[in-house]
């Protein structure tokens, strides 16, 4: 039987009442849930559902209902496209042959491990696949932006996280083109509500590195605007310093 989904009225789930984190270990890969549903005013018999999804694919795992919450027991993403896909809530009242959705929170980002400094939500995912002869590659045609690295370089992964190099060769360009994308998508607002990955990111530029707000013309100013924050992120980063002790160390 098909059933129909009545979209009316549906409220968001504020992006702070959930937390979703990515565990890798012996059994494989699969992701750990902390929901607060409290205080939303949902009825204790509705349905609570948290989907992965990429692009058309999607994978969903039945949480139980409000008043009685049961966690999966198999919350794996083995043989997923990608290694950190985003995920979507849904708080679902079963009405007959009609599911209504009360609640909702989609473009959900997960942690990556335990490490992963809780109080921020990654801007840029990472993944690794096979890129052939690229190094790396920006994925800006998905749900969310993602930094794919080419799984056949030994050490790929930490040099994305802490050498000087890719710091100053890399995401300087990385933050041009999301913002670059962004902004030509009419994300220009960081005061807004909006959890959708433009206003994310144009917050953390305003608010990070101290950027005022993009102007609303897409022409120059728009240019101008992304190339000083650019500077403000290399500024911030120290990236010409630190690329020069590379160059220097090379030079020995």
């Amino acid at each position: 039987m098909i059933r129909r989904f009545n979209y009316t009225g549906r409220r968001r789930i504020p992006e702070s009442r959930i937390r979703i984190r990515i565990v890798e270990d012996g059994s494989g890969r699969h992701f750990d849930v902390d929901l607060d549903l409290s205080g939303l005013r949902l009825p204790r018999d509705a349905c609570v559902y948290v989907e992965a999804w990429h692009r058309y694919v999607v994978r969903r795992w039945d949480f139980g209902t409000v008043g009685a919450r049961r966690v999966p027991a198999d919350r794996s993403l083995d043989g997923f496209p990608v290694a950190t896909p985003l995920f979507r809530v849904k708080v679902v009242l079963k009405e007959g042959e009609v599911a209504r959705i009360l609640a909702a929170a989609h473009r959900v980002v997960p942690r990556q491990g335990e490490r992963e400094d809780e109080s921020r939500r990654s801007l840029l995912p990472v993944d690794f696949e096979d890129l052939g002869e690229r190094v790396w590659a920006l994925d800006l045609d998905a749900d969310w932006p993602r930094l794919v690295l080419n799984r056949r370089l030994d050490g790929i992964r930490e040099a994305a996280r802490s050498d000087p190099a890719f710091l100053a060769l890399v995401y300087p360009e990385i933050l041009r083109a999301i913002l670059s994308r962004a902004l030509a998508e009419g994300a220009n607002d960081p005061d807004c509500n909006d959890d959708d990955w433009g206003t994310c990111w144009v917050r953390y530029a305003c608010r990070e590195l101290g950027r005022p707000r993009p102007p609303e013309d897409h022409g120059h100013a728009a240019e101008t605007w992304i190339e000083e924050t650019v500077d403000a992120f290399c500024a911030r980063c120290r990236v010409r310093p630190a690329f020069e002790q590379v160059i220097t160390g090379h030079a020995r």
